[in-house]
């Protein structure tokens, strides 16, 4: 990795000229390749500042060495690193829905954010451990004994630790498809085929009897096709995956 001081002059420069194009209404090439398709989608879709300001909070905090003590701690970071997502796609998939409807939906959009990446710092201790982060917060860790740099994923207390994080994740995914439900037409069953999906990540990491430093757990092409079977059915898969390619 860059020193910590680089990546943050990096994100600060990409910010200041973000806000720029923010200010002005639209974004160049020579700021970045993105930026005039970003600042576009911002306008047309009435984005807040608040949402990306958000993100930027956490974005920053990886620039260095990011340790969550506190649950709290977690959860401040997801607010940035995902529960915004939900901010910026229910106005997206429910645009033909009235302002309430989609109201009642954003919590819950925002908790699958959550759970998804409550998933991502599961799987993922040991290469977030690689690059100076802790997301699985210091709280849980102390309350089971263990500590996660050692890397020892053999013992009784990480097996805990893990499934007392599964039970915190779970939280989420079950707000998540109330909100699914809420989503209308097709879109709502595309994104519980991949929260379905995503949520098997638990399962193959049991199966792996938690041995996470030894491989990342991963869910097979199979196991996505089953999941999309069991709601969509044969004839939704067959009808999307014909549309996709034609």
């Amino acid at each position: 990795l860059e020193d910590g001081a680089v990546r943050r002059a990096a994100l600060s420069g990409f910010m200041k000229k973000f806000w720029a194009a923010w200010e002005r209404g639209y974004g160049t090439a020579e700021d970045h390749p993105i930026m005039p398709a970003t600042i576009d989608a911002i306008l047309r879709r009435g984005y807040s500042k608040e949402i990306f300001e958000c993100f930027f909070r956490s974005m920053m905090a990886d620039t260095d060495v990011n340790i969550c003590q506190t649950v709290a701690d977690t959860v401040e970071y997801m607010e940035g690193s995902a529960a915004m997502i939900g901010d910026l796609m229910v106005p997206i998939l429910m645009a033909e829905c009235t302002p309430e409807q989609r109201a009642e939906a954003l919590p819950h959009a925002r908790d699958l954010g959550r759970a998804f990446q409550m998933t991502n710092f599961i799987r993922d201790i040991g290469e977030d451990l690689g690059l100076k982060r802790q997301y699985i917060p210091e709280e849980f860790c102390k309350k089971f004994g263990v500590i996660l740099s050692e890397k020892n994923h053999d013992t009784p207390e990480f097996k805990d630790l893990m499934e007392h994080c599964f039970t915190f994740t779970d939280e989420y995914y079950q707000s998540a498809q109330k909100g699914i439900a809420m989503l209308p037409g097709t879109a709502g069953l595309l994104i519980k085929v991949a929260a379905d999906a995503y949520y098997k990540i638990h399962e193959e990491i049991r199966k792996m009897d938690y041995r996470i430093h030894d491989r990342r757990a991963r869910v097979s092409f199979a196991q996505k096709m089953g999941v999309a079977v069991k709601v969509l059915g044969v004839s939704g898969v067959v009808r999307i995956t014909a549309m996709e390619l034609f």
